[in-house]
Protein backbone atom coordinates (compact mmCIF):
# COMPACT_ATOMS: atom_id res chain seq x y z
CA UNK A 1 0.00 0.00 0.00
CA UNK A 2 1.50 3.08 -0.84
CA UNK A 3 1.78 5.84 1.78
CA UNK A 4 -0.22 9.08 1.02
CA UNK A 5 0.61 11.92 -0.16
CA UNK A 6 0.60 15.40 1.05
CA UNK A 7 -1.92 17.73 0.01
CA UNK A 8 -0.85 21.16 -1.22
CA UNK A 9 -1.76 22.80 2.37
CA UNK A 10 0.08 20.72 4.01
CA UNK A 11 3.31 21.25 1.88
CA UNK A 12 2.81 25.13 1.74
CA UNK A 13 2.88 24.66 5.75
CA UNK A 14 6.17 22.73 6.10
CA UNK A 15 7.15 25.06 3.43
CA UNK A 16 6.07 27.84 5.77
CA UNK A 17 7.52 25.71 8.70
CA UNK A 18 11.13 25.43 7.26
CA UNK A 19 11.50 29.42 5.86
CA UNK A 20 10.26 29.98 9.50
CA UNK A 21 13.52 27.89 11.00
CA UNK A 22 16.05 29.40 7.99
CA UNK A 23 14.83 32.74 9.31
CA UNK A 24 15.43 31.73 13.17
CA UNK A 25 18.95 30.97 11.90
CA UNK A 26 19.55 33.36 10.04
CA UNK A 27 18.50 35.88 12.92
CA UNK A 28 20.89 34.10 15.57
CA UNK A 29 24.02 33.80 13.17
CA UNK A 30 23.80 38.11 12.55
CA UNK A 31 23.07 38.50 16.53
CA UNK A 32 26.49 36.12 16.68
CA UNK A 33 28.23 38.67 14.86
CA UNK A 34 27.10 41.77 16.06
CA UNK A 35 28.26 40.69 18.97
CA UNK A 36 31.68 40.65 21.21
CA UNK A 37 34.56 39.29 18.44
CA UNK A 38 36.71 39.40 21.47
CA UNK A 39 34.59 36.43 23.23
CA UNK A 40 34.28 34.63 20.28
CA UNK A 41 38.12 34.58 20.20
CA UNK A 42 38.45 33.30 23.50
CA UNK A 43 35.36 30.80 23.12
CA UNK A 44 37.34 29.87 20.24
CA UNK A 45 40.85 28.64 22.19
CA UNK A 46 39.02 26.72 25.17
CA UNK A 47 39.90 23.10 25.49
CA UNK A 48 36.21 21.77 26.41
CA UNK A 49 33.81 22.00 23.60
CA UNK A 50 30.73 25.06 23.71
CA UNK A 51 28.22 26.16 21.02
CA UNK A 52 24.56 27.85 21.05
CA UNK A 53 21.77 26.66 18.95
CA UNK A 54 18.09 27.30 18.33
CA UNK A 55 15.56 25.47 19.74
CA UNK A 56 13.12 23.22 18.14
CA UNK A 57 13.04 19.90 16.02
CA UNK A 58 15.75 20.61 13.63
CA UNK A 59 17.69 23.56 15.36
CA UNK A 60 20.13 24.66 13.84
CA UNK A 61 23.87 25.72 15.23
CA UNK A 62 24.57 30.19 16.13
CA UNK A 63 27.52 29.81 17.29
CA UNK A 64 30.31 26.82 18.26
CA UNK A 65 34.15 26.77 18.89
CA UNK A 66 36.33 24.14 17.16
CA UNK A 67 36.96 22.04 20.44
CA UNK A 68 33.24 20.76 19.80
CA UNK A 69 33.31 19.99 15.93
CA UNK A 70 36.58 18.28 16.88
CA UNK A 71 34.72 16.53 19.12
CA UNK A 72 32.08 15.04 16.74
CA UNK A 73 34.85 14.39 13.91
CA UNK A 74 34.63 17.77 11.77
CA UNK A 75 38.01 18.53 10.72
CA UNK A 76 36.47 22.38 9.57
CA UNK A 77 34.04 24.64 12.39
CA UNK A 78 32.71 25.92 9.09
CA UNK A 79 31.39 22.46 8.10
CA UNK A 80 30.04 21.30 11.57
CA UNK A 81 28.09 24.91 11.80
CA UNK A 82 26.05 23.37 8.40
CA UNK A 83 24.76 20.66 10.51
CA UNK A 84 21.00 20.42 11.67
CA UNK A 85 21.40 19.78 15.37
CA UNK A 86 19.28 17.10 14.83
CA UNK A 87 21.41 15.14 12.86
CA UNK A 88 23.61 14.60 15.62
CA UNK A 89 21.03 12.67 17.61
CA UNK A 90 20.90 8.68 17.36
CA UNK A 91 17.39 9.01 18.45
CA UNK A 92 15.65 11.95 16.86
CA UNK A 93 12.50 12.06 19.51
CA UNK A 94 15.81 12.73 21.96
CA UNK A 95 16.08 16.08 20.28
CA UNK A 96 12.50 16.73 20.99
CA UNK A 97 12.59 15.83 24.44
CA UNK A 98 15.30 18.09 25.35
CA UNK A 99 14.40 21.16 23.26
CA UNK A 100 10.85 21.06 25.01
CA UNK A 101 12.53 20.62 28.00
CA UNK A 102 14.45 23.43 27.78
CA UNK A 103 11.35 25.83 26.07
CA UNK A 104 9.33 24.59 29.29
CA UNK A 105 11.96 25.01 32.15
CA UNK A 106 14.57 27.68 30.57
CA UNK A 107 17.23 25.20 32.02
CA UNK A 108 18.23 21.52 31.37
CA UNK A 109 20.96 20.00 33.66
CA UNK A 110 22.11 16.43 33.84
CA UNK A 111 20.59 14.92 30.81
CA UNK A 112 22.24 12.71 29.07
CA UNK A 113 21.95 12.80 25.20
CA UNK A 114 23.34 10.32 22.86
CA UNK A 115 24.51 11.79 19.80
CA UNK A 116 25.91 10.49 16.53
CA UNK A 117 29.57 11.24 15.47
CA UNK A 118 30.42 12.28 11.94
CA UNK A 119 32.50 9.72 10.26
CA UNK A 120 35.14 11.86 9.32
CA UNK A 121 38.44 12.96 11.59
CA UNK A 122 38.73 10.95 14.93
CA UNK A 123 35.37 8.64 13.67
CA UNK A 124 34.80 5.89 15.90
CA UNK A 125 32.73 6.07 18.87
CA UNK A 126 29.74 7.85 19.32
CA UNK A 127 29.36 10.80 21.96
CA UNK A 128 27.57 10.65 25.31
CA UNK A 129 26.76 14.61 26.40
CA UNK A 130 25.69 15.92 29.74
CA UNK A 131 25.24 19.32 28.83
CA UNK A 132 23.87 22.31 30.45
CA UNK A 133 21.43 24.33 28.71
CA UNK A 134 20.30 27.73 29.40
CA UNK A 135 18.03 29.31 27.43
CA UNK A 136 18.92 33.18 26.44
CA UNK A 137 16.68 35.29 24.78
CA UNK A 138 17.89 37.97 21.95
Amino acid sequence: MKPERPTYQQLQARVQELEQALSECKMGKASLYEGDRGGQELLSRLPIGVYRNTPGRNGCFIMANETIAKMFGYEFLEEFMQTNVADLYIEPSEREKFSQRLLSNDRVENMVLCLKKFAGIHSGRNQLLVPTAQMISW
